[in-house]
């Protein structure tokens, strides 16, 4: 496995994206502590939102291998998590469409 270079993902889509994405146990933690689901429901939204709005302005496949490798990483981490997310709620994953 390739060692990844986080600092690379330097552009501002990308901090908001790791910025939510560190939120995800405190979401959880919250939607768990209040026995509702609507906090993960809306997190899991906005995550999508903010990915959605990333892929379309920010190239990852075709940046520099450094960073490129740094921005995969990244769409591999929302991916987990918004897997992870929606099988919190019940709702099964396609693995692709």
């Amino acid at each position: 496995m390739k060692k990844v270079d986080y600092s690379k993902l330097a552009h501002e889509r990308e901090r908001a994206l790791l910025s939510l994405l560190g939120a995800f146990p405190q979401v959880v933690q919250e939607s768990v502590g209040a026995l509702t689901t609507h906090k993960l429901a809306q997190f899991l939204l906005d995550l999508a939102g903010q990915f959605n709005t990333y892929y379309h302005e920010v190239p990852v496949l075709l940046a520099e291998e450094a960073t490129r490798d740094a921005r995969l990483a990244l769409v591999e981490a929302v991916a987990l998590v918004l897997k992870n997310g929606l099988n919190l709620l019940a709702i099964e994953t396609l693995e692709r469409m």
